[in-house]
């Protein structure tokens, strides 16, 4: 089993001026799935929180593994930057505890940004 995975699919969109992608996953001691994201802002404003998160895990032949949500995940980031965030998907809650992350696919669905 590998315990990583490089590249996934774009996961929120706002005219291309925002956009999160996750784009690392691994498995830590306790057997969490651990989701790296990579927020870009492309705006003169600062983005203060995620709203509305939905992250979708499935395996090779399309399964749903685990869905990590949460309605507002406050984060900031500052005009013209990015900023890496974090999102921990426990054990328990994954459908499959031993599966293959190179097949794997990680998707956003919906959701927003809060600005100010």
């Amino acid at each position: 089993m590998l315990r990583s995975l490089v590249g996934s699919e774009m996961c929120i969109r706002d005219s291309n001026k925002c956009v999160m992608e996750v784009y690392k996953a691994s498995f830590d001691k306790s057997g969490n799935l651990v989701m790296t994201a990579r927020i870009v802002n492309n705006t003169t404003d600062y983005i203060t929180a995620l709203k509305d998160v939905n992250i979708v895990v499935k395996d090779a032949s399309g399964k749903t593994i685990g869905t990590y949500k949460t309605s507002r995940y406050n984060v900031t980031v500052s005009s013209y930057s990015t900023k890496d965030v974090k999102f921990t998907l426990k054990k328990s809650s994954l459908k499959k505890k031993k599966f293959d992350l190179r097949n794997a696919t990680i998707t956003r669905k919906g959701g927003a940004y809060y600005y100010r």
